[in-house]
This record gives structure tokens, C-alpha cells and sequence, in this order.
């Protein structure tokens, strides 16, 4: 249990240009703690000005991890973990506006947020990851243009692994512009797209 964090921390010069990025509270909260061979994570939060996230969980580490005899078989841990984290793009928008504009001249952002929630369930035998990923609310202005998108950018993914190696079950990619799904294996797979070519520019 505990809290690590720094005040006032500014990021210039490189790669950020004339911009100037100022994170005045960055902090880390966690209750974390390790019985036998079981991790429990109670608490895991970052915050700053421009993300924050969370995760919770607990996982039974395979023997081999934590110093018991080795198994037969490659093992997983046993249990689940989830996470969750927003981005506050109006946030970053005023922070590197000169970076902004270097992506699109003009473009001021005026609203959204990246949100991505992560799940992991696993056993012994099987590892399974769903991951959502969603670009949501933007708002932006292009020469005093206001743009918007008529729905959000959304990216769903699952994914498993076992004696069999990693596959994708689903992979779904879905907006105003595009549509697309996909699957397949490490050796093999398939992806179906459709683009609005006229919406996306």
C-alpha cells in the first residue's frame, strides 16, 4: 500500500517544439500485495491532468513463478484482472497546440477522449484478453471550421492463448469512415474492411 507521485513536472524542448507540456500533480495510489502464490491488486489509480486509470484484480501465479516444482505444461496464472483508462484530448489539445497543428494546420481540439478498457480471465490452461478501445466526443475546429464525428471510433478486440499458441477470435473496428472485422491464428487469418473514402478525408 502506498502513494508515488511528482508536482509540477514540465516536458519541453525535442520533440514537443515550441510547446510546453505542464503536468502540475502526477499520483499513483496502489494496494497491492502478494499471499503464497496469489497476487491481489485491491487498488491501482493514476490520476494526472491528462489521463487517469484504474485496475483491479487478483491472479494465482503458476508454481513454477513462485519456486515450486515445475509443471508438466506451460501454466498461466488463475484469475482476472481489469483495467480501465481515459485520455483527455482537450486536455492535450491545449497543452501542444503548435504539435496539433503540425498534424493538421489549423486544427484546434475541442472536446474527447480516448477510452480503453482491458479485461484478462485466465486459467491454467487457457489466457483470454478482451480489449476495447474507443476515440469518443471529438470536437475540433480547422480554420473556424467545426468538425465533429457523427459516431465514435471504436476498436474491439479478444484474443486467447493456449497449447495451441495466440489466436484472435474477434477484431472489430467500427466508425463513420470504416467498418471492419477480423480473425485468425499466428500462421493464418483474415481481415474484411469497408472505407468511406469521402467521410474519412
Amino acid at each position: 500500500t502506498g502513494r508515488v507521485g511528482t508536482k509540477d513536472f514540465v516536458m519541453k524542448g525535442g520533440a514537443l517544439g515550441a510547446d510546453t507540456m505542464n503536468l502540475d500533480k502526477i499520483s499513483l495510489d496502489f494496494d497491492v500485495g502478494l499471499k503464497e502464490r496469489t497476487l491481489i491488486i485491491n487498488k491501482c489509480l493514476f490520476t494526472s491532468p491528462i489521463a487517469g486509470a484504474k485496475g483491479t484484480g487478483s491472479l494465482v501465479l503458476p508454481r513454477k513463478t513462485a519456486g515450486d516444482a515445475t509443471p508438466a505444461k506451460k501454466e498461466y496464472p488463475d484469475g482476472s484482472l481489469a483495467f480501465n483508462a481515459r485520455v483527455d484530448l482537450l486536455s492535450i489539445g491545449r497543452q501542444l497546440p503548435n504539435t496539433i497543428d503540425k498534424v493538421k494546420k489549423g486544427m484546434k481540439i475541442t472536446g474527447g477522449a480516448v477510452v480503453i478498457d482491458c479485461k484478462l480471465n485466465s486459467v491454467p490452461t487457457v489466457l483470454k484478453t478482451e480489449l476495447e478501445v474507443g476515440l469518443k466526443d471529438l470536437t475540433a475546429t480547422v480554420a473556424g471550421k467545426q468538425l465533429s464525428l457523427e459516431k465514435p471510433v471504436l476498436m474491439k478486440l479478444a484474443a486467447v492463448v493456449d497449447d495451441k499458441g495466440p489466436r484472435l477470435d474477434k477484431l472489430n473496428v467500427s466508425s463513420s469512415f470504416v467498418e471492419a472485422d477480423g480473425s485468425g491464428g499466428a500462421a493464418r487469418g483474415q481481415v474484411k474492411a469497408t472505407i468511406d473514402i469521402a467521410k474519412a478525408v
